[in-house]
């Protein structure tokens, strides 16, 4: 929402808006325009559109409001696809995971050859949430909650993998992979990764004919191939990933060989360590490939890129223990945090709505036992309330009991876990913090090592 605001900033526009809770996304964009904490309906009074998200609630005083004075409302998904209009081509990036991190390379890459584009992005980058920049390619990511990326018309549709993550969305992973299909439909390029196409194949809903493009694929799939399908051929694209490990840190590099239908085009350095990098860092490549950017132009970019805030992001140190920010939310994340980093761990997790919990129940425990300590946080219930779900307790009870564990604590509060982390974080080699709601707040409230 606050990229869309600053799209409308950019362009001239007046705005104003409202949130639930104070963070430093509202501080930023209160610089440039009206920010109320809470439900004001006097701001809607004058106003052209009102755009909301789809947690709103239907009762919200600003929406009746609205209503009330005919005053056109927009969904958010709605007006991403309108703003969408204004360019030539969209590149849109789909996926359960890791759609922010690609989309965010991928401006990157663009902006190390110069080119002119736009782009819309759902985390805060080296260049903002929203560029504006050439009114011909506009990249951004879509969203699969409540199908929202179906709003788009993408030339490139890329979508990353699937899993699932909104429970309270989609019943089945075939019902989430079948929308992933109708959004790639779309594209007059379709991008998939190999982990996607065996969803497919294992969902038996592989081959399947659409409206305007037939997404077809016979053979063997590399898991962690990337698919390129245009103009009724596909080109795959492959990696091998050379590690570099004296030591591992954070930020540790993988040098990467790429190989484009069996034939190498050359290598790359990647930017981190995290065992999805490599895929991400293809996906990217062949994105730009497919809009004729060779892969010559961009490989001694990547691994310059500054990443996103909150993705694998270094803070400081606590007793010794490198402190790190990440938005891992779903089990499948927290494995590949988890497996990023070898040492002693002690991880601070905030499970993200009650009912995501509930129905990753068992994966969650498993994931998480992996810490050498643990601390689970309040959850962080977004639209939902307790009812809709679980609770940390039952985390913290069923990893006791499962794995009998020690240092395993359920914290309510803020002072609670700031407190417990100075107690834990001797002998850690890492602090991870992982989580997709308000952990991040604890960045500037830690105790960090002065030395």
């Amino acid at each position: 929402m606050s990229a869309l605001a600053e799209y409308v900033l950019l362009r001239g526009g007046q705005v104003s808006g409202s949130d639930r809770t104070k963070s430093q996304i509202t501080d930023n964009i209160s610089k440039a325009c009206k920010v109320v904490i809470g439900e004001d309906p006097s701001l809607v009074d004058g106003v052209d559109m009102v755009v909301y998200t789809s947690a709103v609630s239907p009762q919200n005083k600003e929406l009746c409001r609205a209503r009330a004075l005919n005053v056109p409302t927009l969904e958010r998904k709605d007006f991403l696809a309108l703003v969408a209009k204004d360019f030539q081509r969209t590149i849109a990036v789909a996926g359960t995971h890791g759609k922010t991190t690609v989309t965010a390379l991928i401006i990157h890459l663009l902006k190390s050859v110069g080119a002119c584009f736009s782009a819309h992005v759902g985390g805060d980058t080296e260049y903002g949430n929203f560029v504006l920049d050439g009114e011909d390619i506009f990249v951004t990511e879509a969203c699969e909650y409540k199908s929202s990326l179906l709003s788009l018309t993408p030339a490139v549709s890329v979508v990353l993998n699937a899993e699932l993550d909104h429970p309270d969305c989609y019943k089945t992973l075939k019902d989430l992979t079948k929308v992933f299909l109708s959004f790639l439909s779309k594209g007059l390029v379709q991008i998939v990764s190999g982990e996607f196409l065996n969803v497919c194949k294992n969902e038996h809903i592989c081959n399947c004919k659409y409206e305007r493009n037939l997404l077809k694929y016979e053979g063997d799939v590399v898991q962690n191939g990337v698919y390129a399908f245009s103009n009724g051929k596909v080109d795959i694209w492959t990696y091998e990933r050379v590690l570099e490990r004296e030591k591992t840190t954070p930020k540790n590099h993988s040098q990467m060989v790429v190989f484009k239908n069996g034939h190498m085009v050359g290598q790359t350095k990647t930017y981190d360590a995290n065992p999805h990098t490599p895929l991400n860092v293809l996906v990217a490549i062949v994105v730009l490939d497919m809009i004729g950017i060779e892969f010559c132009h961009v490989s001694n970019n990547v691994e310059s890129f500054g990443g996103v805030k909150r993705r694998n992001q270094l803070a400081g140190k606590i007793n010794g223990a490198q402190v790190v920010f990440d938005y891992a939310h779903h089990p499948t994340q927290i494995r590949g945090m988890l497996a990023q980093y070898e040492g002693k761990k002690l991880v601070v997790f905030q499970p993200h709505t009650y009912s995501r919990t509930k129905a990753y129940f068992d994966d969650f425990v498993r994931e998480l036992s992996r810490a050498d300590k643990l601390i689970i946080m309040a959850t962080y219930g977004a639209r939902e309330v307790n009812e809709d779900g679980v609770d940390g307790d039952a985390l913290v009870a069923e990893i006791l009991t499962k794995f009998a564990k020690h240092d395993v604590y359920h914290l309510k509060t803020t002072d609670e876990v700031l407190e417990m982390v100075k107690k834990l974080s001797f002998d850690m080699d890492y602090a991870l913090f992982l989580g997709a709601g308000d952990i991040y707040d604890l960045m500037s409230k830690l105790d960090y090592d002065r030395h």
